[in-house]
């Protein structure tokens, strides 16, 4: 062997093992911080007639982490009721968890600050609620790779999507005292990628019971989601792409203004407990109205 073809062999070993020495990465939200690829959240069928704008500040606790952050959230109904875009994203995160978790996620730091991603949502309403008939909404979502802090195991970095589809329906608990309730459902298919030729695929599921009022609504969800990769002998059971969450939500809406505080608990792959505040408001100036186009033309 002459000196050329022995430095080959052995930069190419080096690089071998260096590939080799590099952790894996578990693309899973038992592996990341609990905004990085959360289970999604659902509105029960429901577009609404007017552009609303949602203002809301998380904390998240217990894993060995806790998290401080804030979300904000822009659904304009381009067809009132029938047809809105909604965009949401995560624009600051501050974050401190235990060294023993740092070590255990690979982390380059225990403490910093990140920015989430934007995800883009469409959403369509095929159905309308009747006597016998429930509401309908189809939604179409993507996940950017916009977010940072991946080395700090807090945003994937990679880019994913989701198809669901929500059903809807009300029924009147008494005419005197104007309450009604809501039962909501919630399927769907998700995929992410976790490599340049890897994607992990997931089952979306939920429910919802809420219960309306004329000023006020208290809403309890289940969901999650079954990735497959924690099947797979390759990735290990422990791949943590399964969460299940439970959450309950108590709302005051008077006019075009509402608060609202929810509590939300990981059952599975997701063993955070959240606290969220917030505020919607509703415009009706902000919203589109196509009728006015086509009545100029």
């Amino acid at each position: 062997m002459n000196l050329q073809s022995g430095l080959f062999f052995a930069l190419t070993l080096l690089f071998q093992s260096s590939l080799m020495a590099q952790p894996k990465v578990k693309y899973s939200p038992a592996w990341f911080g609990p905004n990085a690829n959360p289970v999604p959240e659902f509105t029960g069928a429901i577009i609404p007639s007017k552009t609303q704008f949602t203002v809301m500040s998380d904390v998240y606790f217990g894993y060995g982490d806790f998290t401080l952050s804030g979300r904000f959230k822009v659904e304009v109904p381009l067809i009132p009721e029938y047809v809105a875009i909604k965009v949401w994203c995560t624009p600051f995160e501050y974050f401190k968890v235990t060294p023993a978790l740092a070590d255990n996620r690979d982390m380059l730091k225990a403490e910093g600050v990140a920015i989430g991603d934007y995800y883009v949502q469409t959403r369509i309403r095929v159905m309308q609620e009747s006597k016998r008939g429930v509401d309908m909404v189809i939604n179409t979502t993507l996940k950017t790779a916009s977010g940072t802090g991946q080395p700090n195991k807090r945003y994937f970095n990679t880019a994913g999507y989701y198809f669901d589809f929500e059903l809807g329906k009300s029924f009147e608990l008494g005419a005197a005292s104007k309450t009604k309730m809501r039962l909501s459902t919630d399927l769907g298919f998700m995929s992410w990628d976790v490599s340049a030729n890897t994607q992990d695929d997931a089952l979306m599921y939920g429910a919802k019971i809420s219960f309306m009022g004329p000023r006020w609504e208290s809403i309890t969800t289940l969901a999650g989601y079954w990735g497959w990769m924690h099947t797979h002998e390759k990735y290990g059971a422990d791949f943590g792409d399964v969460p299940l969450v439970i959450s309950t939500k108590l709302i005051y809406t008077k006019n075009d203004y509402s608060i609202f505080a929810q509590y939300q608990y990981g059952i599975q792959n997701f063993q955070y407990h959240q606290i969220r505040i917030g505020t919607k408001f509703s415009f009706q100036k902000l919203t589109p109205d196509f009728s006015k186009l086509s009545k100029s033309n």
